[in-house]
C-alpha cells in the first residue's frame, strides 16, 4: 500500500573500483554499475530485493522482487570522513518504492 514501510533483508554488497568506475555485485548474482563524480555516486542496475515478511523472515516468495534503480533518484552521497555512502534510491519493480541506504565497510572478524 502507498506510504507503507518495510525493513529490507541483509544482502552482501561487494564493491570494486577502477578510477571513477564502481562495480557492485549484490548477493553474488546481480551486478550494478556506478560512476563517481566528486562526492556523488551515480548508480545503474537492479537486484533482487527481499523484505521482511510479517513474521520477520526473509527470502519468502511473497516478500521479494527484482527491482531496478530509476534515473530520477539514483545518486548516493559519499562522505570519506565518515567512511559512508548514503542516499535514497528510487526503485521500480511491480511497485515503485524509495529505498534509503547507508553503506559502510564491514570489517572481517577474522582479521
Amino acid at each position: 500500500m502507498p506510504d507503507e514501510q518495510f525493513q529490507s533483508c541483509a544482502l552482501n554488497w561487494a564493491f570494486s573500483q577502477n578510477g571513477n568506475d564502481l562495480n557492485i555485485v549484490v548477493d553474488e548474482e546481480y551486478r550494478l554499475q556506478g560512476k563517481f563524480c566528486g562526492d556523488q555516486l551515480y548508480l545503474r542496475g537492479g537486484w533482487w530485493l527481499p523484505v521482511m515478511d510479517e513474521r520477520g523472515f526473509c527470502y519468502e516468495d511473497d516478500s521479494a522482487e527484482e527491482v531496478g534503480i530509476q534515473a530520477e533518484e539514483n545518486v548516493l552521497t559519499v562522505a570519506p570522513a565518515d567512511n559512508q555512502m548514503t542516499g535514497t534510491l528510487a526503485l521500480q519493480g511491480p511497485c515503485a518504492a524509495e529505498y534509503e541506504v547507508t553503506f559502510e565497510p564491514v570489517r572481517d572478524p577474522s582479521l
